[in-house]
């Protein structure tokens, strides 16, 4: 099934362009995410190929913001030249997953600028005061620095050349080069007649200006636009879209060991916690907007929540976090499971004025919950050993297998998920994450895209307490040194402790 996914992909791949299809083109992180994990355990030229040349060439394009970061969200023409501007945050939380995992397959220049000036457009335009992350920007505003007045499509964004050369003195013209800045206007696409003369920036000759310049003069004109009036903000602040975001800034600060991004996926859990929880932290609210909460948790909410949870764990140890998730995913179970597998999107005994209980069974722009479930009960049954999780996994994997079948690219996530499922179950385990040794322990554990390793670990102070989740703890001595343990299908092989060896074991693997 994941090949024959694999080969419908193929079929539709822009091998120009990169991407699937004609426009309009959209990002589609689910696919990405496929491709990747597919490369990584099959180890697929093609699946990485199409995966990265796509990722390149949207952070190349207009699609991306070249001043500010973050993508818009979709191109408007076949070559990622013109976007729609509008900017969500569920868009942005996965491309940063997938810009994580480009980063781990293939550490290139663009990637990590892409990664890290995604996370540095989610912190400045879309994070609250409090923690917690805004649902999106709109993609009008209104022109020529006046706050009235009609808005138009891209007026934030856009740029006349002369605007360009006078902001940058001797070096606007290797910037407009390098940018495709010209006097008549660049837009491939203008249905609404808006973009006359003007230009949204994509990178259409990287030679003519090296980087170092090219980011200065980025910085110079964001500095600029920063004093236009920006595009509406949707400030209302959702569970799922917030679980999205608390895992791409987890999965990007694994990748990258930047801290800032686990400190900003960290206060976005505090906040849903706060905020978006009743006291026991089991019943989620959906929505957050001026201190005021309201509509019952639907399954996207607490699964995307689990999510990120899962990925915050793996990415700081905090036992609190699986708790959280543990707890999170048994009140999931209760509320929204169906006895033949799946997640239905309102809790038993809600939505009474619907004719019926609804299951998503197509992973789009999101991902449908029950294809996000498999993977998180999976990673519970690994790190708990509680065999109800991969019960219910693979209840739903047969559930919609006929599905799968028939239509591959319906659940591009919930193939990842059969992959996962029909390999071995590997944990890494690192005991002793204060101790010496452990930060090259972990480098290597964390060195390449390994999406079937767990990687999980404590601090001697918050051991006794992750045991209470993960029995097998309690059979580890305590030593002097970290010691990592590679346990497969639940089984653990002698303490590691010099890192070299871990690489080599987890590659034989």
């Amino acid at each position: 099934i994941c090949a024959a996914a694999e080969t419908a992909l193929k079929s539709s791949y822009d091998l120009e362009r990169g991407g699937f299809g004609e426009a309009p083109k959209f990002p589609m992180p689910a696919n990405l995410r496929f491709l990747l994990r597919r490369h990584a355990r099959t180890a697929s030229l093609e699946a990485k190929t199409m995966a990265l040349d796509t990722l390149r060439a949207m952070a190349r394009g207009g699609i991306f913001d070249q001043l500010g970061g973050g993508f818009a969200r979709y191109s408007t023409d076949a070559a990622w030249r013109t976007p729609h501007f509008e900017k969500t945050l569920y868009d942005n939380a996965q491309l940063l997953e997938n810009l994580a995992d480009a980063w781990q397959v293939a550490p290139e220049p663009w990637a990590l600028r892409a990664l890290q000036e995604t996370a540095a457009y989610l912190a400045r335009d879309l994070k609250s005061s409090q923690g917690g992350f805004y649902c999106a920007q709109d993609a009008d505003s209104h022109a020529d620095d006046q706050a009235q007045g009609h808005k138009s499509e891209g007026a934030y964004y856009l740029w006349k050349k002369k605007e360009v050369e006078e902001r940058l003195g001797p070096d606007g013209g290797d910037f407009c080069r390098r940018y495709g800045v010209v006097d008549e206007g660049n837009a491939l696409s203008d249905p609404q007649g808006e973009f006359a003369g003007k230009c949204v920036l994509y990178e259409a000759d990287p030679a003519a200006m090296d980087e170092p310049r090219a980011g200065a003069a980025r910085a110079i004109l964001l500095a600029a636009r920063s004093k236009r009036t920006p595009p509406d903000l949707d400030d209302k602040i959702l569970t799922s879209w917030n679980g999205l975001v608390v895992a791409g800034l987890a999965r990007a600060y694994g990748a990258t060991g930047d801290k800032r991004l686990l400190d900003l996926a960290d206060g976005a859990a505090d906040f849903i916690r706060r905020e978006l929880c009743d006291g026991d932290g089991k019943r989620l609210w959906r929505c957050w907007r001026e201190g005021t909460r309201g509509v019952a948790g639907m399954a996207d909410d607490y699964v995307f929540l689990i999510h990120g949870l899962l990925e915050l764990f793996e990415a700081g140890f905090k036992p609190d976090r699986l708790a959280w998730a543990v707890s999170l995913a048994e009140e999931a179970l209760r509320l929204f499971s169906s006895s033949e597998g799946g997640l239905y999107q309102v809790a038993s005994g809600e939505g009474a004025e619907l004719f019926a209980r609804a299951m998503e069974d197509h992973d789009g722009a999101e991902p449908a919950p029950s294809s996000v479930f498999v993977e998180a009960c999976l990673r519970l049954y690994e790190l708990t050993g509680r065999e109800h999780y991969r019960v219910f996994a693979r209840r739903t994997l047969d559930r919609f297998a006929a599905q799968l079948s028939a239509r591959p690219l319906s659940m591009p996530y919930l193939l990842s998920c059969l992959e996962r499922a029909g390999g071995k179950s590997t944990t890494l385990l690192l005991a002793g994450c204060d101790l010496p040794g452990a930060d090259e322990l972990l480098r290597a554990a964390r060195s390449g895209l390994r999406p079937d390793v767990i990687v999980s670990g404590y601090r001697l102070a918050d051991k006794d307490s992750l045991a209470d989740l993960m029995p097998a703890l309690r059979d580890i001595p305590t030593l002097p040194r970290a010691r990592a343990y590679l346990c497969i299908d639940r089984v653990c092989g002698l303490p590691i402790e010099d890192a070299a060896e871990l690489s080599r074991r987890l590659d034989a693997r």
